[in-house]
């Protein structure tokens, strides 16, 4: 089996889920202000499908929920 882990930041990877509303809604890119983050969350979400597709499995780390967060997800993910 291959697996992928895949490390997201918030300052490259716009998520409503990992942002307040107000961090969402001022988001730009920190090179190209004319990137939308739509196009960003939509690419991210393509390049999942094209692993799981490939037959990947796939781990995605934010670096915003913690050293011992992500630990701990990649271990248990391990072990099953």
């Amino acid at each position: 089996m291959h697996f992928v882990i895949t490390t997201l930041g918030k300052r490259w990877h716009p998520n409503k889920e990992k942002m307040s509303t107000e961090e969402y809604n001022n988001w730009y890119h920190p090179f190209n202000k004319e990137i939308l983050k739509e196009d960003l969350e939509y690419k991210d979400i393509l390049k999942k499908e094209v692993a799981i597709k490939n037959g990947y499995k796939i781990i995605v780390v934010w670096d915003c929920d913690g050293l011992d967060y992500n630990t701990n997800l990649v271990y248990e993910y391990y072990k099953k």
